[in-house]
């Protein structure tokens, strides 16, 4: 009975030449002869070591070929795979090379080509990657969170203060419209005359991604940011709770924040819910303001002037006068606007604030400084949590950790 023949050939073209890799498999007969496979793999890419670990692969599949009567499935899925990822590989330099786009291996040569950096790397790495950058004079976009502890937050918005340089922070979500819109219908409450009174949730499921932090970090960062921004007045104290079920950062927290003017601000942040959110409410005394930050949508409920004036209140009206209108009273007696605004791309938006800053010295909608309060607000909230976690007994078997 003869044995199956497997051959592989590996074609190594120039990097200016493009060939689809593919495989043809023979089936000879008649039966006595086994079938013949020929797998040609195409790598068009200069990497010696992924070249010879196409070989080694290759090599192996032949030996699973000779061995296992289910040959043909096993090497066609395995050449396959790797050819993909050659091709992958290739498509990639391609479109870089199309788009004139130079890759470094040290960051130091970037640097002494460029006159500003927008940096979305891993958390753990911002502080590092943005002391580089600033030291060497660039302007600098961080994205969120900008650093991962409140000490190096402080000390890059620092190091951008002394060398007079634009540190901006990549919280995107000040660019929705929706919360745009919001933010011009409360002038009272950035002003300081009136108090507010703010519910923000932020939910995901778990994507395996932004491991390098727990959640408060993650996702709350967003709303914390939002809130500092509007709100002037320092935090006066801060009240949290999480719990951590996938990894040693809190996967799930809550927060409370009380101002010294009186606002406080309730957050909730989850990446382990089976239902995506983003969502806030703002109330004050004379208004409500629901946004929907993924609809990116936002609806303002305000009292009319009766309602304000007390002509309905428990001590002017009774309930045998009221009862015929309670169906239909908060409709009567409280006017709803929703707060359309034209689509935008927020991140181009923000692309855009940045270079305006350097360019024409336009006011930075992120300024580093403010998010930097926002990571020392978080690393309180965290801190809190830590605490009050051990001693009511919820991580018995992590123990969350504040990171960087």
């Amino acid at each position: 009975r003869a044995r199956q023949l497997s051959l592989c050939i590996i074609v190594s073209a120039g990097k200016n030449h493009i060939l689809v890799p593919f495989i043809t498999t023979i089936t000879v007969f008649p039966g006595n002869i086994r079938p013949v496979s020929i797998c040609i793999v195409a790598v068009f890419c200069q990497n010696m070591k992924f070249l010879i670990g196409i070989f080694v692969i290759s090599i192996f599949s032949m030996c699973v070929s000779l061995v296992n009567d289910n040959w043909i499935s096993i090497y066609i899925i395995i050449c396959f795979i790797c050819q993909i990822t050659v091709l992958v590989i290739n498509v990639i330099r391609a479109v870089k090379r199309s788009a004139h786009v130079a890759e470094y291996d040290v960051l130091s040569d970037l640097l002494a080509c460029v006159d500003a950096v927008v940096v979305a790397a891993p958390s753990a790495l911002h502080a590092q990657i943005g002391r580089e950058v600033l030291h060497a004079g660039k302007h600098l976009l961080m994205e969120k969170p900008i650093t991962t502890s409140g000490a190096t937050a402080l000390e890059l918005a620092g190091i951008a203060r002394e060398k007079g340089l634009v540190f901006q922070g990549g919280h995107v979500e000040q660019h929705n419209p929706a919360w745009r819109a919001a933010v011009e219908r409360l002038d009272d409450v950035r002003t300081g005359l009136e108090p507010v009174a703010i519910e923000a949730e932020r939910t995901s499921g778990y994507t395996f991604r932004s491991t390098d932090v727990g959640a408060t970090l993650d996702l709350m960062i967003h709303d914390l940011e939002l809130v500092l921004s509007l709100i002037p007045s320092k935090v006066e104290r801060v009240s949290a709770l999480g719990f951590s079920q996938l990894g040693g950062y809190e996967d799930t927290a809550f927060a409370t924040l009380f101002f010294e003017n009186g606002s406080i601000a309730r957050f909730k942040a989850s990446r382990v819910e089976q239902r995506a959110r983003r969502y806030m409410t703002l109330q004050t005394p004379t208004k409500s303001v629901q946004i929907d930050f993924a609809a990116r949508s936002a609806t303002l409920v305000s009292p009319k002037d009766d309602v304000l004036n007390g002509v309905y209140s428990p001590a002017s009206v009774s309930l045998t006068e009221m009862a015929p209108r309670v169906s239909t009273f908060m409709q009567d007696e409280f006017e709803t606007i929703e707060l359309v605004h034209e689509p935008v791309d927020a991140l181009a938006l923000e692309m855009q604030n940045f270079v305006s800053a350097i360019l024409q010295g336009e006011r930075s909608v992120v300024p580093g400084d403010r998010a930097a309060r926002a990571v020392v607000v978080a690393e309180e909230i965290v801190r809190d949590l830590n605490a009050r976690s051990l001693r009511v007994g919820t991580s018995r078997r992590r123990n969350l950790r504040i990171a960087g």
